[in-house]
């Protein structure tokens, strides 16, 4: 069955990453004081409301959606918690479309034994609006690597890149998801689903317990990442919420949350605490997609290897001395050249 004959769609935002005035995402922004948090239950004034608590993760360039139904207690916890691993599972992407989100610098590399250089064996970093040499001789949008490390590597039609990634926990990349699904509910729906978004907040306030463990370990373990080639053919920033149609099968999730930024698409399921059993995922609203993946959140995907095209330029002989120098002074190469690439 094709996607919109299983689902509906109830709740979208798009273009999210442009600056511009701030939207509440249920629609109905309230003062603060009589504000109520859906992830610990509690009002104003047990709980404070002074941060602006952003529906969709900041370090995906989101600037303008907010909730007024997330607490600063329950803001901090989800970022103290469940922002890292989201943040390390998505740094591939970001560093591949260039998204910045709240920074100017992307870098990935993996940490020196010494300070000889900046980076162990690798390291790949690239600058907000500055080319890569700029006339001053420094290099700002680099990729850099000790000979053998097979970060890069040239084959048949361009080239091969695999960006590693820090060590993460992929129950909580999902729970990340799963807490921007529950913030987009509707408003008349939200009761509903009170058991789910209290239990979500209270074992990430509680990450370190037993129950905790056993909580993130019991969500579901599916998604689908698809990719989609080109400069920006998503659009930038987007979240979608849907809903399965009432007169369909129930093997299908009753609610999915989609999230597309630029190159890439991540689709969870939103789980109703009544759900038990196998579903299935549908993923033919992704026909246009270069490539399409299972996420599977038991493991961690250590690396995210894309191939792309690109023009070779050879550097001229009589320049090598002075980028010599330039890395040396960024740390980025040591004595011998022969150690690096």
């Amino acid at each position: 069955m094709e996607f919109d004959q299983i689902y509906d769609e109830i709740v979208s935002y798009e273009k999210i990453d442009q600056k511009g005035k701030q939207i509440e995402c249920h629609g109905t922004p309230i003062e603060k004081k009589k504000r109520k948090c859906i992830f610990c239950g509690k009002s104003y004034p047990d709980v404070t409301f002074s941060k602006v608590a952003h529906a969709v993760s900041e370090t995906l360039g989101n600037k303008v959606l907010i909730s007024h139904y997330e607490c600063d207690k329950c803001n901090l916890a989800f970022g103290s918690v469940l922002e890292d691993s989201f943040g390390k599972y998505v740094a591939p992407f970001k560093q591949i479309s260039q998204i910045y989100g709240k920074k100017t610098t992307l870098t990935i590399k993996d940490f020196p034994k010494d300070n000889s250089l900046s980076y162990g064996t690798f390291r790949m970093e690239s600058h907000s609006n500055c080319p890569a040499v700029d006339e001053n001789g420094d290099i700002h949008n680099y990729i850099i690597e000790k000979s053998g490390t097979g970060i890069l590597k040239e084959i048949d039609g361009g080239y091969s890149l695999t960006i590693p990634r820090q060590k993460y926990d992929p129950r909580l990349v999902y729970a990340a998801l799963l807490k921007m699904g529950y913030g987009l509910l509707p408003l008349s729906e939200i009761q509903n689903w009170i058991y789910d978004t209290l239990y979500l907040g209270e074992f990430t306030y509680n990450f370190k317990s037993n129950e905790s463990d056993q909580y993130f370990s019991s969500l579901p373990t599916k998604g689908i990442l698809a990719f989609y080639a080109g400069k920006n053919p998503l659009n930038g920033l987007s979240v979608h919420l849907y809903r399965r149609k009432d007169n369909l099968s129930e093997s299908y999730f009753k609610y999915l949350f989609q999230l597309d930024f630029y190159n890439f698409s991540i689709t969870v399921p939103i789980i109703f605490h009544t759900e038990i059993g196998n579903f299935s995922m549908p993923s033919s609203q992704y026909k246009n997609a270069t490539s399409v993946d299972l996420i599977d959140f038991r493991k961690e995907d250590v690396s995210f290897t894309c191939e792309f095209s690109a023009q070779k330029v050879e550097i001229p002989k009589c320049q090598y001395s002075q980028i010599e120098s330039k890395l040396k002074g960024q740390k980025l190469l040591i004595c011998k050249e022969s150690e690096n690439r």
